[in-house]
Formats: C-alpha cells, structure tokens, sequence
C-alpha cells in the first residue's frame, strides 16, 4: 500500500533530497548530464537543483529516490538520512506511488 503524505512532508523530503544531492552523485560517480539523462531532466535543470535555485517536483524526488535508495553505493548514505522514507524490512520499497522495486540495475553497483 502506498504512502501518503502532506505537502509539508513532500516539502521537507525534495529540501532534503536537494541539499545532499551533490553529495548522493558523487558517491554515484557520474556526471550531472549522466544523472539528468538516467531520471528524465536535462543537465541545465539539474545544475538549478542543485544549486537551489529551481526547487525539484516531486516526480523528479521519486525517481532520484528510487535511484538513490535501491544502489548498492548511494542506499547507506540515502537511508541514514533520518527525514526520508524507508524501505520496508523484506529489502524492497513502497514509495510514495506503491511501487515495489528490487535494486537498480541502472547503474553498476
């Protein structure tokens, strides 16, 4: 079942998700471009992102959540952060749109 939360909560979460997010890429080791291409936004939207100058949809928080939660590099520093959501205890995920996931394969671990 998904989660459902407030525009306050998803408010919170995208800040978040913004503030580490040069960090959680560079633990990736790809580019901006890489990561824009890999989540559907162009590079130049990334480089606002990240330089807080756009704030991110939550669409694009989804899908860098996904991303950062189910790698085998990113999930121990994404999921130390305690404002987040969590996976569930059987290792897969039920995000904010119920969908259950296994780890990325998108990028190598």
């Amino acid at each position: 079942m998904a989660e459902h939360f407030s525009e306050a909560n998803k408010k919170e979460f995208v800040n978040a998700l913004a503030n580490n997010l040069p960090v959680l890429r560079a633990k990736l080791g790809i580019s901006q471009q890489e990561l824009a291409e890999l989540i559907g936004i162009s590079r130049n939207m990334l480089t606002y992102i990240e330089g807080r100058k756009k704030e991110m949809s939550w669409i694009t928080f989804v899908a860098l959540s996904l991303l950062f939660m189910k790698n085998v590099r990113t999930e121990p520093i994404f999921n130390s952060y305690s404002n987040f959501p969590k996976p569930t205890t059987n290792g897969t995920i039920v995000l904010m749109i119920g969908i259950n996931l296994a780890r990325s394969t998108a990028l190598p671990p």
